[in-house]
Formats: C-alpha cells, sequence, structure tokens
C-alpha cells in the first residue's frame, strides 16, 4: 500500500476516532510532538501490494536524525506479547480491517504512547532495558532525556558511558558519528547546562523539519 492509501484511511477511519492526532506521509501521530515524536506507522509490504503492518513507536527528536526508527517501540501484535500483525486490505473488506487495526491501536498502541510522554518517561523506560546498558544510541537519548529533565550528573554519567564502549569500527562508521557528538554535548552541558539546553531544543525543532512533521 502506498502512503496515500493510507493517508485516505487515516482521514475515513482514524481522525474522527482518535481526537489529538494528525498524519504526515504513511505517519499518524499525537499532536504537536514537542520533544518526543509519539506516533503509528503504517508501512507497506514489499510483496504484496495489500499487505501493511503498524508500528506504535515513540521517537525523541532531540536527537539529530533524519528519518524515522521504532527503538522505542514495536508492531502492533509484539506489544501486546504476541506476534507482529499484518492485514490484507481489499476494498470488501475495509471496514473490517481497519475496525480490527482500530482496536488493536487502542489496545496496544496508546497504551505504548501513553507510558512515554515526556523526556522523564524516556529515560525510566531506557534504563529499564538491560540491552540498552551496551548501545550508543540509547545512552545517548537517555542523556539527553536526563538532561532535559535537569538531572545534570545522571546525564552526564549516561553520556560518560559511551566513552567507555568499545571503540567503533571506524572513523566512518554510524557509532564513531553518535560518539562524537556526544562527546561535543557532554563537554557543553558540563560548562553550560542552560547553552546545552538551547542546543537540544535547536536539534528538536531540526528534527522536526527534517522528518516534516511541521508541514499541514
Amino acid at each position: 500500500m502506498t502512503s496515500r492509501e493510507f493517508q485516505r484511511l487515516f482521514k475515513k477511519y482514524l481522525l474522527p476516532e482518535l481526537p489529538g492526532m494528525r498524519f504526515a506521509g504513511s505517519l499518524f501521530f499525537v499532536d504537536p510532538p514537542e520533544y518526543l515524536l509519539r506516533g503509528l506507522y503504517f508501512e507497506g509490504s514489499d510483496f504484496d501490494r495489500t499487505a501493511f503492518t503498524v508500528y506504535a513507536f515513540v521517537q525523541p527528536l532531540y536527537v539529530p536524525k533524519d528519518h524515522i526508527y521504532f527503538s522505542y517501540g514495536d508492531r502492533l501484535g509484539c506489544l501486546g506479547g504476541g506476534a507482529e500483525r499484518w492485514w490484507n486490505m481489499e476494498a470488501s473488506t475495509e471496514p473490517t480491517v481497519m475496525a480490527e487495526v482500530l482496536q488493536l491501536i487502542r489496545e496496544e498502541g496508546l497504551p505504548h504512547l501513553e507510558q512515554l510522554k515526556t523526556p522523564a518517561d524516556l529515560a525510566a523506560w531506557t534504563q529499564r532495558q538491560s540491552h540498552a546498558a551496551g548501545d550508543p544510541n540509547y545512552l545517548e537519548a537517555l542523556g539527553y532525556s536526563l538532561a532535559l529533565e535537569g538531572r545534570i550528573p545522571e546525564a552526564l554519567e549516561a553520556l560518560d558511558r559511551v566513552s567507555r564502549l568499545p571503540p567503533p569500527y571506524g572513523p566512518d562508521s554510524w557509532e564513531h558519528a553518535v560518539r562524537r557528538r556526544v562527546a561535543e554535548m557532554r563537554e557543553l552541558l558540563a560548562r553550560d547546562p542552560e547553552q546545552a539546553r538551547r542546543v537540544l531544543d535547536e536539534w528538536t525543532a531540526a528534527t522536526a523539519t527534517a522528518l516534516r512533521l511541521n508541514k499541514r
């Protein structure tokens, strides 16, 4: 399915039932996004043009990115402890399919978005994930989340943990770029927390623009 087809479904089935949300492309999200993008991403299949799945996820906008990712979420079905759900959309079954999608959004998707409403929520969630301790992406988001909450010593410790991880594969790797950005933010945060917060605000705005969240 295409982004245009998803947008038609959003207008017909989701907007009337889920106030306070809007869409951009294949993304249906809580408006305004503020520091966190909290949304539902509808993804088609490369093998079957009638098939699609839905991710419920949260993304910290203060971590600079130019794409959507699902580290803080999963496909509907998986969030409830089961198997990922896929649907096939035919004209004759559209109302039934969308009723099922909406029900699963309410049962799994919205509760997931509700538990991650602030940087403090994201920090607490990340600290509960054992796999996050060795991942520079999670540690970066954790450090920035804590900084936005004014928890500077904890933020510095989280960012310091990035430098203590095994070295990256090479100077052109994604991990090297993360480490460099984290080191710069760590230095700024230690020297001038208010300026660091202003930079995080700038990154938030830039990421929202890159993801086209400001267009209506």
